[in-house]
């Protein structure tokens, strides 16, 4: 796992594949309520966004071209974690 350290939780995030073709799965370590994500390209402009209600595990389609992009979960307890993916 490729990614920035914002809090205890992010320990226990598995980010597969990184790299990535496109498609990511990002296991939470546990199950948190009115999850979302926020994907952002390198100089910050956000790319996509989705919802997933109540989950442990998010299954995405990271869409663009190839780089660094940041990923930012949260839920209805705040932020989880902000990751990096690298798109191949």
């Amino acid at each position: 796992m490729v990614g920035i350290a914002d809090s205890d939780l992010e320990k226990d995030l598995i980010v597969y594949p990184n790299p990535t073709k496109g498609e990511c799965t990002i296991e939470l370590g546990r199950e948190y309520q009115n999850v979302s994500l926020k994907v952002s390209g390198y100089s910050g402009k956000l790319i996509s966004s989705h919802n997933f209600g109540t989950t442990s595990s998010l299954q995405f389609e990271l869409k663009g071209s190839k780089g660094l992009y940041f990923v930012e979960i949260y839920s209805s307890e705040g932020k989880i974690a902000t990751t990096r993916i690298i798109k191949d």
